[in-house]
């Protein structure tokens, strides 16, 4: 999604997104973003210590935190290559 969505950088911080639209953000599959999840790279959403999550017990992801996952990921494969 084009940044110029957005006014502020709160609103960007405070999007909320599905495992499927945080891979799609970070262009990579939604496995990739559970494996993140269990490398510690990226972290459920959480609001006053407690993880969000959907109806069906899906977690939610800050958009600014993928964001973040994602390039550190991405750094350390270049480092590496």
């Amino acid at each position: 999604m084009d940044l110029d969505y957005y006014e502020t950088l709160d609103e960007f911080r405070n999007d909320l997104l599905t495992t499927a639209q945080a891979a799609k953000l970070a262009d990579v599959k939604p496995t990739v973003i559970r494996q993140w999840v269990a490398r510690g790279h990226l972290n459920v959403a959480t609001k006053g210590g407690t993880e969000i999550r959907d109806e069906r017990g899906w977690p939610r992801y800050w958009r600014l935190d993928v964001a973040k996952a994602e390039f550190k990921t991405r750094e350390r494969a270049r480092r590496a290559a």
